[in-house]
């Protein structure tokens, strides 16, 4: 998912009803798949522009794993 394709993606994350968010957000807690391609293109995009999804700043240190998935 390129920048534009992933910030198209956020911006239709925040017309969700709260049902959609809490589906959307169970599947992206679930460990990856080694099929799933969800999860591979988000990890390359996050590697090639690491940023906070919070306050988006881009000075990120590693902090833990959660599920097998590196935490940031």
């Amino acid at each position: 998912m390129s920048g534009p394709d992933l910030r198209h993606f956020l911006v239709m994350c925040t017309t969700l009803n709260n049902e959609q968010r809490k589906i959307l957000g169970s599947v992206l807690c679930e460990p990856p798949h080694q099929s799933c391609q969800l999860y591979k293109r988000l990890e390359q995009n996050f590697s090639a522009h690491p940023r906070c999804q919070h306050c988006h700043r881009e000075d990120v240190r590693k902090y833990g794993c959660q599920s097998n998935r590196q935490r940031y």
